[in-house]
């Protein structure tokens, strides 16, 4: 999610830290080369900025007005679905989380509406045909506790 800059809260830790010269040129130099953010900006549920302290201090310094964010904690993507059992496919519509994991962006942009995929579901790992992906705004994803954990399966129903 794109937020803008100054709204970004900076705890006194980062404040009073002293990031190396480093890693500050490294970074400012792949900025001033390609005006890209390389990854997001990690904040709290209180908008206190976590982890990509360097990131925020060159983009600041070079007049960046926006910056990528996202919430610790937050899935890389919420996808819905319905599950497939072995008389047809179900109606009720459910929301899985895909976890920030190593793998989890390729895997979103493989996966398409009408896969099939493995959950976790109240009954166990089950099929379940996708309906939707959301990968965009997504405010708060810890609320859903089923996870996506597995890409294109071939079901058999009647």
């Amino acid at each position: 999610m794109q937020m803008n800059i100054d709204d970004i809260k900076i705890s006194d830790q980062f404040l009073d830290s002293h990031p190396s010269q480093e890693k500050m040129e490294r970074f400012e130099k792949y900025w001033l080369r390609t005006n890209h953010q390389d990854k997001p900006i990690i904040l709290d549920k209180n908008g206190y900025l976590v982890d990509g302290y360097i990131r925020y201090l060159i983009m600041k310094r070079n007049g960046a007005k926006t910056i990528r964010t996202v919430y610790k904690g937050q899935p890389g993507a919420l996808i819905k679905g319905v599950h497939i059992n072995y008389d047809g496919i179900g109606t009720k519509e459910y929301i899985w989380r895909v976890p920030r994991v190593k793998g989890w962006r390729k895997f979103i942009n493989n996966l398409q509406i009408g896969d099939a995929v493995l959950c976790v579901t109240k009954k166990g790992v089950k099929p379940v045909k996708v309906t939707e992906i959301q990968t965009e705004n997504i405010i708060d994803g810890r609320e859903y506790s089923k996870v996506l954990i597995n890409k294109k399966i071939e079901i058999k129903t009647k």
